[in-house]
């Protein structure tokens, strides 16, 4: 499944496996860029403490990804979580 990431530990005696869902939040260039990467990954792992970040280039030459990889379970959750790793960049994402 593209998108998707699996992580597999044992727990118990057993081993489990947990299905991720990857989001991207699009960090733009800018002054304060580095601030923005920072407070949008303090944001996101604030609501997703298991989740695993990475910064990926963009589409654009000058624009970054931040790659979130979040439980599929809590994959609802993302929108509302995408909307304050915006905001604390000071993006308006209506």
């Amino acid at each position: 499944m593209a998108g998707a990431h699996y992580r597999v530990g044992t727990s118990g005696g057993y081993t489990a496996a947990m299905l991720r869902v990857l989001k991207h939040v699009l960090i733009e260039y800018g002054p304060n860029r580095e601030a923005h990467i920072d407070a949008a990954a303090r944001a996101i792992l604030e609501a997703f403490p298991e989740a695993s970040l990475e910064v990926a280039p963009g589409l654009l030459d000058d624009d970054l990804l931040i790659e979130a990889r979040i439980p599929l379970r809590r994959a609802k959750e993302w929108p509302a979580v995408s909307r304050r790793a915006y905001a604390v960049g000071g993006f308006d994402v209506g």
